[in-house]
């Protein structure tokens, strides 16, 4: 590719984008541009910075980048569920999705606005539910005396955890009664 830029019109630049773009098989970077193509003086002239020249030249209205510097159209990312739902039944749970290395549920969350809508826009529905149980106050004072009887001393949030059969964690006790030792008194 030619490095020098200057003397380039907007459309030369935009095509040179997308050479670029088909080549790297991304949105291209910053670096990636300046490496392959040559300088960024004469995009900041003509588009004023590099995120309004990536958007004139991906027709988009915003870009976004994840935690990696990676940049992605909504296209992408909807070709990414794509590409996880060919080897899985179920849509992912957003940490699921962060799991597999894609893009970080802000990056979705900024052109979808909810990762509901992002699933729902590539014809998917979650299947798991994200919403909170409902506490059970008189379920967890229950619990926490029979630990009372079975360990036959006051039981110790890490006593509780350690439980498998328990309603909720030690932390939503805490939170719920305002201390440990406020749920013993409670019992």
């Amino acid at each position: 590719m030619q490095k020098n830029t200057a003397g380039m019109d907007e459309n030369e630049l935009i095509q040179k984008y997308l050479e670029l773009k088909e080549q790297v098989g991304h949105l291209p970077t910053v670096r990636e541009w300046l490496k392959n193509v040559g300088g960024q003086a004469v995009i900041f002239k003509k588009f004023g910075s590099w995120n309004q020249f990536t958007m004139k030249c991906n027709g988009m209205t915003r870009v976004n980048r994840d935690v990696n510097k990676n940049i992605y159209s909504e296209d992408e990312l909807l070709a990414l569920l794509q590409k996880y739902m060919t080897t899985h039944t179920e849509a992912p749970t957003v940490k699921e999705w962060e799991q597999e290395g894609f893009p970080r549920y802000l990056v979705i969350k900024r052109f979808f606005g909810t990762y509901e809508k992002f699933l729902a826009q590539g014809g998917y529905k979650c299947v798991k539910s994200g919403k909170k149980s409902q506490f059970d106050r008189g379920e967890a004072l229950a619990f926490y005396r029979r630990l009372q009887l079975e360990l036959v001393k006051e039981p110790s949030g890490a006593d509780w955890d350690k439980r498998e059969d328990k309603p909720c964690s030690s932390r939503t006790v805490i939170r719920e009664f305002g201390t440990w030792g406020a749920v013993g008194k409670s019992v």
